[in-house]
């Protein structure tokens, strides 16, 4: 049985199919708090879900925006 994901590793998931299938464009704000209720969780896993599209480079960290 395969190992069951994070809440932040299934946002992250569907995050990056969006990214890649166009449905997020380019230089589209990531909401935490917008998404967060999308997903119905707090925006801690969201931040999480972020954080871990940017470290494989599909989201980039915008300071303060």
């Amino acid at each position: 049985m395969p190992p069951r994901l994070t809440r932040a590793q299934e946002i992250q998931t569907a995050l990056a199919d969006d990214i890649v299938h166009g449905r997020i464009g380019p230089g589209e704000a990531l909401d935490e708090t917008r998404l967060a209720a999308a997903f119905g969780v707090s925006r801690t896993p969201v931040r999480e879900a972020i954080r871990q599209l940017e470290a494989i480079g599909l989201a980039e960290a915008r300071p303060h925006r």
